[in-house]
């Protein structure tokens, strides 16, 4: 029976590496596509105002309305 934990243990190391590599190569992707949109994208920046919790005033903030980056 312990063996069998074990070799399961192992496996699931294995699936998480490989999941964990794939996520790798995802984020890359993901990188490399918003500075392809920064470089495209023709800002049009937008100032907006996000209240702190437990109504504590807020905070300012400013966006681009095509692909919401924030300066």
């Amino acid at each position: 029976m312990l063996n069998d934990f074990i070799i399961k243990k192992d496996k699931l190391i294995q699936k998480k590496l490989l999941l964990e590599e794939k996520l790798k190569l995802v984020n890359n992707e993901i990188i490399s596509t918003e500075k392809v949109i920064n470089k495209l994208c023709q800002h049009s920046w937008i100032t907006d105002y996000i209240d702190n919790s437990y109504g504590d005033g807020s905070y300012k903030i400013k966006y681009c309305q095509h692909c919401y980056l924030t300066k």
